[in-house]
């Protein structure tokens, strides 16, 4: 009970400095960016002042807290630069006329062209600048094709034929290698044990994602582990099976523990987000005989808003509640 307390004190601090950085990091982000505005649309500049905010905020700041160093400036720029391109080459795959395999030739040839538009050659000189001042550049190149690959099996989601290990690895490898990218932004190597941890922590963020996204995947006709399960019972299993599994890692880590309990209550503020959007579709379940279904359920019983106060509270009591050291 003692933890409990501890945890909800601790957890109400984390999510007032989360709250506070944000505000600081958009800053900085837009002032980053300022140079590079003029050639993207008003979509895309947006979201890419939002990865650049969000991504150093809640993924790279609980790592700075694992290793108890705070960003230095390279790194902080790196990561930064980072969550733009994410939104960015996430626009492109968005764009059904786009050929995709010019980014694969513009990532392995990052060269300035008359050949390519201006946001093409934005995209180079970002993804230049990332790699410049990386001390993980091998790693942070050969990543960016994994994810380009990713992305591409991932438009295999307008199937409705896929088989559910093929979903999980469409899942996983997208989310995975997009969070081992985010921690190459820092200047340590990465162990085999951080890559297994950083892939499974990606995967999770994935599937959290398809989950909060139900509702807006079944619209457009994508397919996900989410939207393709009919028992929420299943889902969560191999989603909190996910979450323990992350959990064991991060105990084998070679840190103190004090910063690993640190480390752990942040993710717990990501990860328990999901359990209470399967909380509410467990609910929603029992308006189509306790299978899930989406297609037979209102909007209204597929979007689970966080924004609610309640929800608020279910977050910061499961968080507490998840994570006992």
């Amino acid at each position: 009970m003692m933890h409990y307390f501890e945890n909800i004190y601790n957890i109400i601090k984390q999510i007032r400095w989360f709250n506070k950085s944000l505000n600081q990091q958009s800053a900085y982000a837009n002032q980053l960016l300022a140079n590079y505005k003029s050639n993207f649309h008003i979509s895309s500049n947006n979201k890419a002042i939002k990865y650049a905010t969000y991504i150093p905020i809640f993924i790279g700041q609980p790592y700075t807290k694992l290793r108890n160093k705070a960003f230095c400036t390279d790194e902080l720029e790196r990561i930064t630069l980072l969550g733009s391109l994410t939104a960015l080459f996430d626009d492109l795959f968005d764009n059904q006329e786009y050929d995709y395999s010019k980014l694969q030739f513009l990532l392995e040839n990052p060269i300035i062209s008359t050949n390519n538009t201006d946001f093409e050659n934005s995209l180079i000189t970002i993804y230049n600048q990332i790699l410049e001042s990386s001390k993980n550049k091998i790693l942070v190149s050969d990543l960016a094709k994994k994810i380009h690959f990713a992305q591409l099996e991932s438009t295999k989601q307008q199937s409705n034929n896929l088989s559910t290990p093929e979903l999980t690895n469409i899942t996983y490898n997208k989310g995975g290698y997009s969070m081992l990218l985010y921690r190459a932004a820092f200047d340590e190597p990465i162990s085999a044990l951080e890559k297994q941890l950083y892939y499974k922590i990606g995967a999770i963020g994935q599937l959290e994602n398809d989950i909060f996204d139900i509702y807006k995947d079944s619209i457009d006709g994508i397919h996900t582990l989410a939207t393709e399960t009919d028992s929420i019972a299943t889902l969560r299993s191999i989603y909190n099976n996910l979450k323990l599994e992350i959990f064991s890692l991060v105990d084998s880590l070679n840190y103190p523990q004090s910063q690993k309990t640190e480390f752990k209550l942040s993710l717990k503020l990501i990860i328990e987000r999901g359990n209470i959007a399967l909380n509410f579709y467990e609910k929603s379940s029992k308006e189509t005989q306790s299978q899930f279904k989406p297609q037979e359920l209102s909007k209204k019983r597929l979007i689970c808003d966080m924004e609610k106060p309640i929800n608020i509270v279910k977050l910061i009591h499961y968080a507490s509640s998840c994570c006992k050291k």
